[in-house]
């Protein structure tokens, strides 16, 4: 039956796996009938389940029933799923208690609190957690870097980004993974440090499209245009819907019609107008004529989408 259940998981049928979950949890099937209760992976996959459904109801009865088969003392996927659950449900206290029980923790149940912080944006939250897991005597790593840093950002706290920033780079994670590297971008971004987000930015190994766009949108976002334009030329990889929606945004804010054409001819060259890129950009388009004063063509644009 578990392995069921993991079909209709794996096939994206949510409802039937949940369904089919609540008959045997009702029957008692997995104990008496089949005799063989579902494993410690078949219950992280219908916790997830419940995630992605928003069904906590659903969720606390599984916690109740892994408990009643020792599953949340002994499996620590089992007990980092349901951490992660109750805190991307905003139950920070549930969440803290079923940390708190576990027998073993680890990186992983601690990232699951943090990250799940993180998700519903309860920055302060998250960094009270990272400094509890460093309490409990866990080290953290690249995840909780990386989740603490954009809790930085969500409650704009630049001192404490600033701390972690110097941790990792004491840790000699700054010339190993971009993924870090970004965050940082994206933390300084966030708190409106953006001298600070390029001097990081400039130093990067690998730039892919998205911390490109971090960088682009931050400066637009506080009105430095010029220095938006001056960045996407820099560019040295293909830029993407949401490049272009940016710089398009920085010629209309400062009447550049003659980039934002360009950026216009690049758009139709490389087919995004036909994608489901297309409504954000073709209203990006729109905007940028109507602000350059170029109304015919804004007409002209608006008509084709």
């Amino acid at each position: 039956m578990g392995s069921l259940i993991n079909q209709y998981i794996k096939r994206g049928k949510f409802n039937n796996a949940l369904s089919l979950y609540q008959t045997m949890s009702k029957s008692e099937l997995h104990y008496s009938y089949i005799n063989v209760p579902l494993d410690g992976h078949t219950y992280v996959d219908l916790i997830k389940v419940c995630i992605e459904m928003k069904d906590i109801e659903l969720g606390h009865q599984i916690h109740i029933n892994v408990c009643k088969l020792g599953l949340i003392q002994f499996d620590v996927f089992v007990g980092s799923t349901l951490v992660d659950m109750y805190a991307k449900c905003g139950l920070i206290f549930d969440a803290k208690q079923v940390l708190k029980k576990l027998q073993v923790r680890n990186v992983v149940t601690w990232n699951a609190l943090i990250g799940g912080l993180v998700k519903i944006r309860y920055g302060k939250e998250a960094l009270i957690s990272f400094q509890d897991m460093k309490l409990d005597h866990i080290c953290p790593d690249v995840v909780t870097f990386m989740y603490s840093l954009k809790a930085c950002g969500i409650c704009i706290f630049p001192e404490k980004g600033r701390e972690i920033h110097s941790d990792v780079a004491k840790m000699g994670l700054l010339k190993g993974d971009p993924h870090i590297e970004s965050a940082l971008v994206n933390m300084y971004v966030d708190c409106g440090l953006l001298a600070e987000a390029y001097q990081v930015f400039v130093l990067l190994n690998v730039r892919d499209v998205v911390t490109w766009n971090t960088l682009i949108s931050g400066y637009i976002q506080y009105e430095h245009y010029e220095k938006a334009l001056n960045v996407y030329e820099w560019m040295d990889i293909s830029p993407n819907a949401i490049t272009y929606g940016c710089i398009l945004k920085a010629c209309g804010s400062i009447g550049a019609i003659g980039k934002g054409s360009k950026i216009h001819a690049h758009v139709i060259e490389k087919g995004l107008l036909r994608t489901s890129s297309c409504p954000f950009l073709g209203n990006m388009l729109v905007e940028m004529y109507a602000k350059c004063g170029i109304m015919s063509k804004a007409q002209e644009v608006f008509d084709s989408l």
